[in-house]
């Protein structure tokens, strides 16, 4: 060990400030944390043995060793792979407070530009909401994928290069379909008309709770533009009634109809899970180009067949 000389040497001085810096990697071995290295360690190279995936959540308080320790296990891990002949694993790390958005960590994790864009904003926005799980979006990608492969192998058509829109819309429908997406679907076509209505409500305007009143104004555009006959209002308010006992919406009492509270009781996203709107998304997403935003794009004004 030199001699500390501070007076006799400013480099002297300069080292030690710069060694003591929060960004300083020491050469040396990280003290006390052995065992913690180990065990991460042993995890990933067991998935490397095993070819399968894994995931270890490492958490502590700040400036514990957390980083450092990854950092050193990830030099054990290259050097182990050298030894044992294998390919070098790779490795990469995300800063997700430094990402705009949720789709950039998709970019950031695959080499390839493999999904279209609309398709990534999907995936992120719909896991956001329903877990914000970062291993089931994931798994919801690695569905499309499988999706895309599937219709390569069907197809002779080789403009299919991308993981599209479409191609998510069935990935996420899979991975997120519930009873409640059934249920929609069993509906008469003019409840599932006012279920629609109710989500173009809440998705246009970003509110909770609307007035039944409005909700007939909703109900009424989209009939006109479907060009389907709308009910009258005595019979809107029973579909209504009907929505609510099943637990789809809640209403609300008033002494006038019309300004009866209505809610919202399930997932709106589930709403558009059951209309399958995918063709019609895009075409809008089309016309409007980057004055649309994905919230817009999940319910336009798109009615199922009627029943047979």
């Amino acid at each position: 060990m030199a001699n500390w000389s501070c007076h006799a040497d400013p480099a002297q001085m300069r080292a030690v400030k710069e060694a003591l810096h929060v960004a300083a990697v020491p050469s040396c071995e990280l003290v006390c944390r052995d065992n913690e290295e180990r065990r991460v360690f042993e995890f990933c190279k067991a998935c490397v043995q095993q070819e399968k995936a894994g995931s270890l959540y490492v958490c502590g308080c700040p400036g514990t060793g957390k980083t450092l320790s990854i950092n050193k296990v990830k030099e054990s891990l290259v050097c182990w792979a050298d030894e044992m002949g294998m390919e070098t694993p790779d490795s990469l790390t995300i800063n997700c407070t430094n990402l705009a958005n949720t789709s950039e960590i998709f970019s950031k994790v695959l080499e390839y530009d493999v999904f279209e864009p609309l398709a990534l904003e999907f995936c992120a926005r719909k896991v956001a909401a329903a877990t914000g799980d970062m291993r089931k979006a994931l798994g919801v990608c690695r569905s499309a994928v499988e999706v895309l492969e599937a219709r390569l192998q069907d197809s002779s058509d080789q403009d299919l290069g991308m993981v599209t829109f479409d191609h998510m819309d069935v990935a996420l429908s899979k991975a997120f379909k519930s009873a409640v997406v059934d249920s929609i679907l069993c509906l008469p076509q003019q409840q599932q008309m006012v279920l629609c209505a109710l989500a173009n409500t809440f998705q246009r305007c970003k509110k909770k709770a609307t007035t039944l009143g409005e909700l007939n104004k909703s109900y009424i555009e989209i009939c006109r533009s479907t060009q389907v006959a709308a009910v009258g209002m005595l019979e809107f308010s029973n579909m209504c009634m009907i929505l609510s006992d099943q637990g789809f919406m809640k209403l609300g009492q008033s002494k006038e109809d019309k300004l009866s509270r209505v809610t919202l009781q399930i997932d709106i996203s589930d709403i558009g899970f059951a209309f399958k709107v995918r063709t019609k998304v895009f075409s809008l997403y089309k016309e409007c180009g980057e004055k649309c935003t994905c919230d817009e794009l999940y319910f336009p004004y798109t009615i199922p067949a009627k029943d047979s």
